[in-house]
């Protein structure tokens, strides 16, 4: 345990109008995306006099980030005070420095972690042209686009500026030139890179908790700027955390539909409700959904005539009743802003022995109808929505389930094209369009894991461009996840 982590902690409770405080020495632990105290020992109460001292100690040992010992749980139980002053006596008079044996191991430990992280994607260059290492390349692109660079030119712009970190860090004498970044970035095999990213996403999403069942809304989003070579995502995003679970790369939409299964075969849905819209909506996928122990909640359209049909009709004659006697479950919601009013009305029915069709579709246990009443400048306008399920739901949840699919819109797409104008990026030659685009959600999953309060994704991205001491750790959360599973 570092020694500089730690701090004066104290609780306080009130005893006849009186604050009573105790002392003690804790450390901060992160576990997920949340902070705890960890107590090492305990001081009891002390006087002003005493907590102004012990602070002055502290504040010596935070001057000293080398100064560590191993402090495990049964060795905190043996240790005094008397112990910890005398360490912070010696600290005081001890100048620790960082001798160039250390400096040298420390670097290649930390560029071996670098190497392993990309191991799977293979070099483009040829062998006459390995001057710079090509692991390194790859991170000065990640951290470029953290910084908010949206082309090469801004990535080699963004390099040259920060030489004077990259270089002794990765071993080199001097910084690559553009043509360097421009031939990584168009021949790297953009499949290749793809898998790491989605082993590091994986890592991610074992790590953090999550309450509640998951959520998880597949769609796709074109790569519009990349004329000349088509690029479509069909992404996986988890809107509980927020976090986006993996993506396959098709050359047009109408591919999503053999997109959708080899996105599954990446991503574990064990136990979540994944929402599609209406291009899922394929007897095969829900099958697929069902054999990976997911529930799916698929929008309902005209490419599935027969069975839309009968969603509608069955609605139509409920409603008109009032769905009296109909055995649906039923609720309404309003939502006002920026000049809008709009009313839903859900309706649910679970019982559909009268669906001829039911059978077709693997374990299929509720149809949703969803009537949107909108109201923008006093023009109203009225829609009519349908979707299957597997999964049995009253209408207030079935709203909030659908509500969360447009969160791969608002809190990816919209984020990605806003802050790293992912849709206006002009890159064209070879796989250069689709590398910064992953380059890009590389970046926008770094930057949404600081969770710190009020801050929120262009603020981060602000402070990635103008503090190098965080860009260096988001880099570093990066690299110690991607390598969880090589090491």
């Amino acid at each position: 345990m570092d020694l500089s982590l730690l701090h004066l902690h104290w609780t306080a409770r009130k005893k006849q109008n009186k604050e009573y405080r105790t002392y003690s020495l804790a450390r901060s632990v992160r576990v997920n995306a949340k902070i705890y105290k960890q107590i090492i020992f305990k001081l009891g109460r002390l006087t002003d006099e005493e907590v102004a001292q012990w602070r002055k100690n502290l504040q010596i040992l935070k001057q000293f980030r080398a100064f560590n010992i191993n402090l495990s749980s049964e060795m905190s139980k043996n240790f005094s005070k008397d112990d910890l002053q005398q360490l912070i006596n010696e600290a005081s008079k001890k100048k620790f420095d960082y001798a160039e044996d250390d400096r040298k191991v420390d670097l290649e430990l930390c560029q071996k972690v670098f190497e392993q992280a990309f191991e799977e994607v293979s070099d483009p260059r040829e062998h006459d042209n390995l001057r710079y290492p090509f692991y390194g390349l790859l991170l000065i692109i990640l951290s470029a686009t953290l910084a908010s660079a949206k082309s090469i030119r801004g990535i080699y712009e963004y390099a040259r500026e920060k030489a004077f970190i990259f270089c002794p860090l990765l071993g080199m004498d001097r910084m690559p030139e553009y043509m360097v970044f421009w031939w990584i970035l168009t021949r790297i095999d953009s499949n290749m890179l793809n898998q790491v990213f989605i082993r590091w996403i994986s890592t991610i999403a074992d790590a953090l908790l999550v309450k509640g069942t998951r959520r998880i809304a597949i769609d796709g989003k074109a790569l519009r700027g990349a004329k000349k070579n088509s690029v479509h995502y069909v992404s996986a995003y988890e809107s509980n955390r927020g976090l986006l679970l993996g993506q396959v790369k098709t050359k047009l939409k109408s591919n999503e539909i053999t997109a959708i299964p080899e996105l599954l075969k990446v991503i574990d849905i064990k136990g979540a409700i994944v929402t599609i819209d209406a291009a899922g909506c394929q007897k095969s996928i829900v099958r697929d959904i069902r054999d990976r122990q997911g529930h799916y909640l698929i929008a309902l359209k005209g490419n599935q005539e027969n069975l839309h049909a009968e969603a509608k009709n069955f609605f139509k004659q409920a409603r008109a009743i009032g769905f009296k006697g109909t055995g649906c479950s039923h609720a309404k919601t309003v939502n006002e802003g920026h000049g809008r009013i709009e009313k839903r009305e859900i309706a649910v029915i679970e019982d559909l022995d009268w669906l001829d069709c039911k059978e077709e579709w693997k374990d299929l246990a509720a149809m949703i109808e969803i009537k949107s009443i909108r109201t923008v400048k006093e023009i109203t306008t009225t829609e009519c929505r349908y979707y299957i399920t597997s999964k049995g739901m009253k209408a207030n949840i079935a709203g909030s389930v659908i509500r969360s699919h447009w969160g791969i819109e608002n809190n990816l797409h919209w984020m990605l094209d806003v802050f790293f104008n992912d849709d206006n990026s002009k890159a064209n030659r070879g796989h250069a369009a689709e590398n910064l685009g992953l380059f890009r959600r590389m970046a926008y999953c770094l930057l949404k894991q600081d969770t710190i309060k009020g801050r929120g994704l262009a603020t981060r991205q602000r402070k990635a461009m103008w503090n190098d001491s965080y860009t260096l750790e988001l880099l570093g959360n990066f690299i110690y996840q991607a390598s969880q599973q090589t090491l």
